[in-house]
């Protein structure tokens, strides 16, 4: 692996800064595009004013007809996905419509029976419960066909979504998505930040007072889980989520933090998508998403602590399932491809399920730093989900095979398809012949690019401090990657499965630091070498998954042999 140190940057716009701001701070500033003070103390500072809500695409028009259904009682039915953040905004939908005089019921569809987004099946029984209105929440852009079908049974259709924008859109009442018209709304909220906009123009409208820390914490979960860029708004959303899950008073997430071992107090972007996540995420994957629904709407402490057991012994399960599925895959992928690895990889079974293609294809993608696509074959028809590498829109080359396809929808990153099992040596062939990467040297080549020259005696108080309020890191907002020239490592084991994990001690100057290195194990006999370390912070996790936020360690990104004694 290259390593790419980051250039130094002008400075210049901080010039008004004052002394306070560590000058390896302004730089990390500059990297996110942050190039004056101004910026900085936005950036920097506590959630001020968000998004005007009518910048987001058709909210009034959704608004008006929420208000008519709350008004008049309707029967209103949310339609939610089956991941986090499509469950978390079928809770806040369907707990702020019921508030607001609607008779409101949620539906959440069999990831195994039903595939992703309504369907014919679900739209029918849907009318047959009465339902005047539907409410989609984190899928509907691309359902063509299946809103047609719902406005013919006399129902109006809201979508509430963040999908990316299909070339044909549905005659939806109102379509809620902050990527049409180019995106003018100037950040991208997952579903569920969407539907938060969407219900506080609804109390403000119905003249009821909106409770935000109510809601904000399911926004938090739902944000992050789906990995929404954190940029502008979006970034705040997820600020204002995570301290309103450390002060929650929903019963399920106190219990399901209870089961999984992690303290309120010390809920961060990187607990929610390691701990709680994972746990609600296994719901849809391994069973159904009502557990997951249920749990995060109940009332009852006795009922969630019920439901937060089942959640993590449904996700020891789906982590059983996974590597059994990732050993399949490279199987296949050894078999199918041999010595050539081309630059998409497709892996078809019969015994990789549905809630595991997903997380399989993710893997994958990161092993082989190839976009992956794995899909279920079990069933009447295939079912596949796609993950990508940075830097490339897996929709791109679905779009280019779309006439195969029975329908996809998705992300930049990720995304997911259905497809006549008669038609997969097709689409095979139609992918690999595609051209997806100018140069075949992209793909060979991982390089690392490093933010930060930061030998460890620049570390300091008041660094770690400004480093602190980065945070929530993700996508658009990354966790910084330093560089320490030079250091000793010391006190270097093995541990975790295999021995394939590193715990070791860094010295470099006067300071001294713990550090993990995931997939390191290697390293473990080389202590009292002399290393370059590429790193970055991160809290101590102990072994078994106890979160204390109080203290931190480094976590290894790469190492490069200096000298040896």
């Amino acid at each position: 692996m290259d390593w790419i140190i980051t250039p130094e940057p002008d400075l210049s716009g901080f010039e008004d800064a004052g002394p306070d701001l560590p000058v390896s701070i302004r730089k990390l500033l500059m990297l996110r595009d942050i190039d004056t003070t101004q910026k900085a103390r936005i950036f920097l500072g506590s959630p001020k004013i968000l998004t005007d809500p009518d910048l987001m695409p058709n909210l009034r028009p959704a608004v008006e007809r929420l208000m008519q259904a709350c008004k008049n009682s309707e029967n209103v039915v949310v339609f939610g996905d089956y991941d986090v953040d499509g469950v978390t905004s079928s809770v806040l939908l369907v707990e702020g419509l019921r508030e607001l005089g609607a008779h409101v019921e949620s539906y959440i569809p069999d990831r195994n029976i039903d595939g992703y987004g309504p369907n014919s099946r679900s739209v029918r029984r849907i009318a047959d419960m009465g339902t005047s209105l539907l409410v989609t929440a984190d899928t509907g852009t691309s359902a063509v066909t299946e809103v047609q079908e719902a406005n013919g049974l006399d129902m109006d259709v809201v979508v509430i979504d963040h999908h990316a924008i299909p070339n044909e859109l549905p005659e939806a009442y109102a379509i809620v998505n902050p990527l049409l018209f180019d995106n003018s709304y100037g950040s991208e909220p997952a579903a569920v930040g969407v539907a938060y906009k969407v219900m506080e123009v609804l109390f403000s409208e119905m003249q009821v007072m909106f409770d935000a820390d109510r809601f904000l914490d399911l926004v938090g979960l739902g944000m992050v889980c789906d990995m929404a860029p954190l940029r502008g708004e979006s970034r705040d959303l997820v600020r204002l989520g995570i301290s309103a899950l450390r002060r929650t008073s929903r019963s399920g997430i106190k219990a399901l933090c209870e089961v999984a071992g992690l303290a309120e107090a010390d809920i961060d972007a990187e607990s929610i998508g390691w701990i709680l996540g994972p746990r609600l995420n296994a719901a849809g994957r391994m069973a159904h998403a009502d557990l997951a629904f249920d749990l995060l709407i109940s009332t009852n402490s006795d009922n969630s602590h019920i439901l937060a057991r089942r959640l993590d012994d449904l996700n020891k399960f789906r982590r059983k399932e996974t590597e059994a599925a990732v050993a399949i895959s490279d199987d296949i992928i050894r078999a199918k491809y041999r010595e050539e690895i081309p630059e998409i990889l497709v892996v078809a079974s019969d015994y990789i399920g549905a809630g595991i293609i997903g997380l399989c294809a993710s893997r994958i993608a990161d092993v082989y730093n190839r976009p992956a696509i794995v899909i279920d074959t079990s069933g009447d028809e295939a079912r596949a989900s796609c993950r990508s590498i940075d830097g490339f829109d897996i929709l791109r080359p679905l779009r280019e095979v779309s006439d195969l396809l029975l329908k996809f929808g998705g992300h930049r990153a990720a995304a997911g398809f259905s497809i006549e099992k008669s038609k997969l040596m097709a689409l095979d062939e139609r992918l690999y012949a595609l051209e997806l990467f100018s140069e075949p040297g992209d793909l060979e080549a991982r390089n690392l690019t490093l933010d930060l020259n930061l030998p460890f005696d620049l570390i300091d108080d008041k660094f770690l401090q400004y480093l602190a309020l980065f945070e929530p890191h993700g996508i658009g907002n990354n966790k910084p990657v330093f560089f320490a020239p030079d250091v000793l490592m010391s006190d270097s084991r093995a541990i975790g499965k295999n021995s394939s994990h590193l715990r070791a001690t860094f010295t470099n100057g006067s300071q001294t630091w713990q550090a993990i290195g995931w997939g390191f194990g290697e390293y473990s006999t080389f202590g009292g070498q002399r290393f370059d370390l590429a790193y970055r912070f991160k809290r101590n996790v102990a072994t078994y998954g106890r979160l204390y936020g109080s203290s931190l360690e480094l976590e290894i990104i790469d190492l490069q042999v200096r000298s040896s004694n």
